[in-house]
């Protein structure tokens, strides 16, 4: 009987992935490779540094879907690894805890820890035996379990200037309680999570902060309540994606991160859910917190896509009464239509959004005219110009388009800013 007949699934498999690995690993000048279904597919751990063990010039690295079994394969490869992507994989019906406990990424990077500048860690744990990584910048955290909490991110990760979460499993300090912080409407998870976050502000400075950390992108609002802990002066960016938290619980959390901007990701399908989500749970917080630091001038960018379907009569009402409800003190408003994104306009859709630029900019200005503190109001539909008019001796005054060009570029270079940033079909994971 020839061999080729006696040759089962797993043979065949096994030598197709051989062929591929064998392609792979003769792309000597690869800079970025992702592997995925690694421990699904039985890839051999030899073979696989084998493969890697040729890219010398790799930069960025994913590997999907692994177990500690392959822990070894990037020890003495891989002279210039800058990013790294480590994902586990465990079995779903176990618990998830003991499933991270057991999943460590640090003996996959023995030897990059001192030039790694970005990891991104899934369903791992991060324990306190590894050696700092001095130059990581960008951390990105999914599903990632941390036994001691603060004191072991601060320790390893002393740079980090960005940072990303979804589901930061955190330890308490006062004992070794699992919290999965996901529920920002749950009263308990509220209590536990100020609790803990009081215990962290009683220890010194360099102990529980990121003294450079200034963009953070999260899903799960209750995590901000620690993130508040861990970046002291505050940070540039805040970025929400698929987080949907309770207005009175933002109000504390804007508090304790001090955000100059807030950044919220909206599917293109969903907009118009987005946009009322955005600005009740978000932009309204926002607004007392400006009232609160006495912020005078805040800029607020919206997608253009929402006016092919919903005049700027309608959104303009709505933010104005956003600005009654907050008691704001803002003073300069800038409202800003960004370019469309993706969305290719028929010429009617251009004599649609012309038309209600020219309806839209006046009502906006008798708007927002009843809300006292405002002396500045701008409007800009990219593609259209900028519109700009100011409180001058008790009357509304519009302003020459230099002046008002001049106008927004100040402030928009300086001043708070809240935006509704859609997203394209690839990137729908991150749905606000």
């Amino acid at each position: 009987m020839h061999g080729s007949m006696m040759e089962g699934p797993n043979d065949a498999l096994e030598e197709s992935i051989g062929a591929v690995l064998k392609i792979v690993g003769s792309c000597l000048n690869l800079v970025a490779l992702s592997l995925a279904e690694i421990a699904p597919f039985g890839i051999s751990p030899v073979l696989l540094k084998t493969t890697l063990g040729y890219l010398t010039q790799l930069e960025d690295l994913h590997l999907l879907d692994i177990t500690q079994t392959y822990q070894d394969v990037l020890i003495g490869v891989l002279p210039n690894l800058r990013s790294l992507l480590l994902s586990f994989t465990f079995d779903s019906l176990c618990n998830p805890k003991t499933a991270r406990e057991t999943s460590d990424p640090f003996p996959f990077t023995r030897g990059h820890t001192s030039i790694l500048e970005k990891l991104t860690l899934r369903d791992a744990s991060l324990i306190l035996d590894s050696e700092p990584f001095p130059h990581v910048r960008v951390l990105d955290l999914s599903h990632v379990f941390v036994p001691d909490g603060i004191h072991t991110l601060v320790r390893l990760f002393p740079g980090i200037e960005e940072l990303m979460t979804r589901s930061f499993y955190l330890s308490s300090v006062t004992g070794d309680q699992l919290l999965l912080l996901t529920d920002p409407v749950s009263i308990d998870v509220q209590e536990v999570v100020q609790s803990a976050r009081g215990e962290y502000m009683t220890l010194p400075v360099h102990e529980r902060s990121w003294p450079h950390l200034r963009r953070v992108t999260t899903r799960d609002a209750s995590e901000l309540y620690y993130l508040g802990v861990l970046c002291p002066n505050g940070v540039v960016q805040l970025v929400m994606s698929n987080a949907r938290p309770r207005a009175d619980v933002m109000v504390d959390v804007l508090e304790n991160l001090r955000p100059k901007g807030i950044s919220c990701r909206a599917d293109f399908d969903h907009l118009w859910p987005a946009f009322h989500r955005s600005t009740s749970c978000l932009f309204q917080p926002f607004l007392h917190w400006l009232a609160a630091s006495r912020g005078r001038d805040i800029v607020v960018r919206w997608p253009q896509e929402l006016l092919k379907f919903w005049r700027i009569v309608t959104l303009a009402a709505i933010l104005a009464n956003h600005l009654d409800d907050a008691s704001s003190s803002v003073s300069s408003l800038l409202v800003q239509f960004t370019a469309p994104t993706m969305t290719v306009y028929s010429h009617r859709q251009m004599e649609n959004t012309r038309e209600a630029y020219e309806e839209g900019e006046k009502y906006l200005r008798t708007v927002v005219e009843r809300f006292h503190p405002l002396r500045q109001v701008s409007i800009d539909v990219v593609g259209r110009g900028v519109r700009a008019w100011e409180l001058v001796v008790g009357d509304w005054q519009e302003l020459s388009a230099s002046q008002a060009r001049e106008i927004w570029f100040e402030k928009a270079a300086t001043a708070p800013t809240f935006e509704l940033v859609p997203q394209g079909i690839d990137d729908r994971a991150v749905t606000f």
